[in-house]
């Protein structure tokens, strides 16, 4: 029954970053997300976020599968995502490069994040009233050949200017989406 929950939550946020809507979305002041510096490395931008929980309660963070206290890895929250806007007809990986890239193009966030193929384990951090809390995840520039892995739901061929990061967070150490709470922001990469 476990396994059949990690399944579906990892299912549920690759849907929801395919469907989400061109414009940011935002859940009222519950949950703020803030980029605070980004930085250009080997495999394309690592982005550090604020996030600050502006509720009354208390809110639980998915722990990313097999990050620990004592480890150096980022990002240390599952459902942290980072995505760019596709036109479903320019700036897209060729067919057959990927599961995703094989799928029938259209608009939309698509991820540039990292590969989500560790279900989520069951470890939460909790954010009390007023918490911020740092993290960082890396936004990629595809390789220039090759296959890419199944676990990626990359399709975008290069990393263009403009990028969301995004953040579900939950009211009870529980998935569900109908206690979760989402939160986003844009912006861009010029000057980084």
């Amino acid at each position: 029954m476990r396994r059949l929950l990690l399944l579906i939550f990892g299912l549920v946020a690759i849907v929801a970053e395919h469907l989400a809507p061109a414009q940011d979305r935002r859940s009222g002041s519950d949950l703020m997300i803030r980029v605070t510096h980004v930085e250009r490395n080997r495999y394309g931008f690592l982005i550090t976020v604020d996030l600050m929980n502006d509720s009354g309660r208390t809110l639980f963070l998915p722990e990313a599968s097999g990050w620990r206290k004592d480890s150096p890895g980022m990002p240390r929250i599952q459902s942290l995502g980072v995505g760019q806007w596709s036109d479903g007809k320019t700036n897209l990986l060729a067919s057959g490069r990927s599961i995703s890239s094989s799928l029938p193009p259209r608009a939309g966030y698509f991820s540039v994040g990292p590969c989500r193929d560790i279900p989520f384990d069951g470890h939460w951090i909790s954010l009390v009233p007023s918490q911020h809390f740092a993290d960082q995840i890396q936004a990629f520039e595809p390789p220039s050949d090759g296959y890419i892995p199944s676990s990626c739901t990359w399709r975008h061929a290069h990393l263009r200017d403009q990028l969301r990061v995004s953040l579900r967070a939950f009211q009870a150490a529980q998935i569900s989406m109908r206690n979760s709470v989402y939160t986003s922001a844009s912006f861009r990469l010029t000057g980084h």
